[in-house]
């Protein structure tokens, strides 16, 4: 779903939806149980002609003069980029606001470039687009599986909680 940070809140303390995979901060807590699943690595996305088509890495600092192309005001990544462009001491006024689908075909048009993560790199969600890695510290975003204590867990629930935590957090990398 394309939910607001609000509607995501909603939707779990309502017990609407068993469980929410969302940042860090994305959702309030209060009330609701959550689990680490993995730390997300941010990527700028480009365009063939891009002038860092080739480029690995970058710096946040350096994207002060990139027109971006941004989800609308109130989605939860939304108000992540901000917090990024906030942290490199940038503003940035986008050029045009969309929702996830509509991304990819607009970078590849060059209206813009935009920031993604780790997951849609993963899934080449943003193709046939470049990506390229954000190099900064604070550019990694905490992921988190939540759900709320109140609500009943059947065993498909319990097992997709399960497989979660497994998936992203093997036994192997636990025994550190």
């Amino acid at each position: 779903y394309n939910w607001s940070v609000n509607e995501l809140s909603t939707a779990l303390q309502s017990m609407k939806v068993d469980f929410v995979i969302a940042g860090d901060g994305d959702i309030p807590a209060e009330g609701l149980d959550k689990a680490w699943i993995k730390d997300d690595e941010i990527y700028l996305c480009v365009p063939k002609s891009h002038r860092l088509y080739e480029v690995e890495s970058v710096r946040m600092e350096e994207l002060r003069d990139e027109r971006f192309i941004s989800l609308p005001k109130g989605a939860p990544w939304r108000v992540y980029c901000d917090w990024l462009f906030e942290q490199a001491g940038i503003s940035v006024r986008p050029v045009l606001e969309c929702d996830y689908t509509m991304r990819a075909p607009l970078i590849e048009s060059e209206f813009g470039v935009a920031l993604t993560s780790g997951s849609a790199f993963d899934v080449d969600l943003l193709k046939p687009n470049h990506y390229v890695r954000i190099e900064d510290e604070y550019a990694k975003r905490k992921m988190y599986l939540y759900w709320n204590p109140e609500r009943y867990m059947s065993k498909a629930a319990r097992d997709f909680k399960d497989f979660c935590l497994q998936f992203w957090n093997p036994p192997e990398q636990n025994d550190t």
